[in-house]
């Protein structure tokens, strides 16, 4: 299996035959062999079974795992990850924010040069790009990642996931524990687009405990930074 893509919803009933439909066809341009593992993380409309099943008669790569009740996005990526079965994994989300047909070729074809590909978004617009633009603020000058859209679609090669740290919020993360660890990382623009059903479950609200989560994952990895330094010998010792 070449690539799986991972698509976590929650009430995405009218966009998510879409969403696989554009992710085959971004399969197949590619000229990949690939899985399209949809996490259902515990969606309240029923019709959601009923329209994975019914993409499923279509296309035979489509897997489902599901979650008895909303566990956050953060669990369900997590979910999807552990059950991949590609060497490299797409995050795709399923609400058409993101077009696959056009954005899985183009994260695919810049792999070469890379172990994970960050979609940076353009053309998005509203009150989500303030908590955005000062997360990415943050992300460069005190993770010193040099990207300018962590939070977003994103293709790697499936050992880049040995080395998350499991945090609530650890998705987020994704490009730091990348960077973190040794690995390559390539940033290429992607077109944004307004989604055309539902509300986004993110707001300028969440900027507090966006901030909190930022602070509590930072000192966890300088923790586990400064536990694993004292456990190495010492060059007197060596």
């Amino acid at each position: 299996m070449d690539v799986t893509v991972l698509i976590p919803v929650y009430n995405e009933e009218q966009t998510i035959a879409e969403v696989i439909s554009r992710s085959a066809s971004g399969l197949s341009s590619a000229n990949k062999i690939g899985e399209i593992l949809v996490v259902d993380d515990g969606s309240s409309d029923g019709t959601m079974m009923k329209v994975l099943e019914e993409s499923k008669k279509t296309h035979a790569e489509v897997r489902l795992v599901r979650h008895e009740q909303r566990l956050g996005v953060s669990t369900a990526l997590r979910t999807g990850i552990r059950n991949a079965r590609g060497d490299v994994i797409v995050i795709i989300p399923g609400d058409l924010e993101s077009d696959p047909e056009h954005d899985i070729p183009l994260l695919l074809g810049s792999m070469s040069g890379a172990d994970l590909v960050s979609g940076w978004r353009q053309g998005r617009t509203g009150s989500r790009i303030v908590a955005s633009r000062l997360y990415n603020f943050l992300y460069r000058n005190v993770l010193k990642v040099n990207v300018h859209d962590a939070n977003w679609i994103k293709c790697f090669k499936r050992q880049v996931a040995d080395h998350m740290i499991w945090t609530r919020d650890w998705n987020r993360y994704l490009v730091f524990f990348a960077a973190r660890a040794g690995f390559r990382i390539i940033e290429v623009p992607v077109p944004y687009y307004r989604r055309p059903h539902g509300r986004s479950k993110f707001g300028i609200m969440r900027l507090p405990s966006g901030f909190v989560s930022f602070l509590r994952t930072y000192n966890e990895v300088s923790k586990r930074s400064k536990e694993r330094a004292r456990s190495l010998p010492s060059p007197m010792a060596r």
